[in-house]
């Protein structure tokens, strides 16, 4: 008897350890098993939380019901699946601090408790928009493999340009600007990151955030909301700094890397000289491409398997009136 139960109890703990190896395996490479059907946000988020054993911050004005299906894929997946549902956005967030009361600060901003400007990372949102790699148009998707040559660089020029390289943002807590000289080559996105911090003197953190559609940031848009001008406009100076920093960040490119930022932001620039009419010729023929259509029907099978019917006619009753009040404008 007593063998029997040394076997058993053996065998059981030989179980136990292969289950954890097997969560510690999908915790190391984020992948996310996950059933449910109109689940709240939190409980959605402690599950993500338990399976990947990475932090999470959502905006209050973030809410709904979650209907996920979806075997061992990649957590970035399943945020976009639970982001088009809650009409949200996410991204990871990598703060670069020295106090933990200013990290506490951020992520109150996070959670849309306080403003951005009320934090200690007011930088939060610095981010050109010809260095955003794969959100510039006709861009490569980031991959979050770093290549940069850091020569003397401010900290603040080099966190932006570590940005292009992954849907992220590296704020930057406030007061402190050092320069940094680091050759990073094909350094994965935390291994830069981790780099960067202490040659700073910095602690560093990672987080995903889940912010409302209209942009990064509560002030930013806000329902009702008077639109003002734009900063370079109301600001003469602005656009030339832009144009500097725009410069700095290219040189912390390879060559290689620098032509194709220079061809987006041309094209960016040649963008902005088309017509309404023109430009709305150009978008159409990006969105009927076949690269276009296949992401479509991607993005619309996992929507099928990922909503309700009664999520997806929220959804579609949202979008007929956001076409209705842009007819109006």
């Amino acid at each position: 008897m007593k063998r029997s139960a040394r076997m058993i109890l053996g065998l059981a703990l030989a179980g136990l350890i292969g289950y954890g190896g097997l969560l510690t395996w999908r915790a190391h490479r984020n992948l996310v098993t996950l059933h449910v059907r109109n689940a709240p946000i939190e409980k959605v988020m402690s599950s993500l939380r338990w399976q990947t054993w990475e932090k999470f911050v959502w905006n209050k004005e973030v809410k709904g019901l979650i209907t996920v299906d979806v075997d061992r894929v990649p957590l970035e997946s399943v945020l976009g699946i639970i982001s088009e549902q809650l009409q949200a956005r996410w991204t990871a967030v990598y703060p670069i601090y020295l106090r933990k009361q200013s990290l506490d600060t951020l992520n109150q901003a996070l959670r849309g408790e306080i403003s951005y400007s009320e934090s200690h990372f007011t930088n939060l949102q610095a981010r050109p928009f010809g260095m955003r790699g794969g959100f510039a148009p006709g861009a490569e998707p980031p991959n979050g493999i770093v290549s940069l040559q850091l020569s003397n660089q401010d900290l603040t020029i080099s966190a932006i340009a570590l940005q292009r390289f992954a849907q992220a943002q590296v704020p930057l807590e406030n007061g402190w600007n050092p320069k940094i000289n680091l050759a990073l080559n094909h350094e994965e996105f935390d291994s830069a990151i981790g780099k960067v911090a202490r040659q700073a003197k910095r602690s560093w953190t990672k987080l995903y955030a889940l912010e409302p559609n209209r942009g990064f940031g509560p002030e930013r848009g806000a329902p009702g909301a008077e639109r003002g001008p734009r900063t370079a406009d109301a600001n003469p100076g602005a656009q030339e700094r832009n144009r500097e920093r725009a410069q700095q960040l290219l040189e912390t490119l390879s060559p290689e890397e620098r032509q194709k930022a220079e061809a987006r932001m041309a094209e960016r620039e040649a963008m902005q000289s088309l017509t309404p009419e023109q430009r709305q010729q150009v978008m159409e023929a990006r969105m009927t491409s076949p690269e276009a259509q296949a992401r479509m029907q991607d993005r619309m099978a996992a929507g099928i398997k990922n909503t309700t019917p009664e999520q997806r006619r929220d959804r579609y009753e949202r979008m007929y009136q956001m076409r209705k009040a842009r007819a109006k404008s």
